[in-house]
């Protein structure tokens, strides 16, 4: 699984028998994604400026603020053994409209 970020689209190559398929459409211009240990799909989303979204089932945004300010471009998700999720958030996601909204930073 992958995002094409400009294109707001994530994709996913299915080892069964080898095609290309699109997973989510749009997608929240994602990046950085990632499963936790239950499986669920983690995928931080610098439209929403949020992480992660929970998929295959109805997409639930975790978090979008840190000290009451929004979150920039959430990215690079990784799940620690005991649960953790860390996340990078930067700014780029928020600079224009290519991989997200334009916005000011928090």
């Amino acid at each position: 699984m992958w995002s094409d970020i400009p294109n707001n689209v994530q994709h996913r190559w299915l080892e069964e028998d080898g095609h290309v398929s699109v997973l989510h459409n749009p997608s929240g211009f994602s990046n950085g994604n990632t499963f936790d240990y239950q499986g669920r799909q983690l995928s931080c989303e610098h439209g929403n400026r949020a992480w992660p979204a929970m998929s295959p089932t109805a997409p639930s945004h975790v978090a979008d603020r840190y000290n009451g300010k929004r979150l920039n471009s959430p990215n690079d998700v990784v799940v620690h053994p005991g649960g953790a999720i860390y996340f990078t958030d930067p700014p780029y996601g928020i600079l224009g409209d290519y991989e997200g909204h334009r916005a000011s930073r928090s």
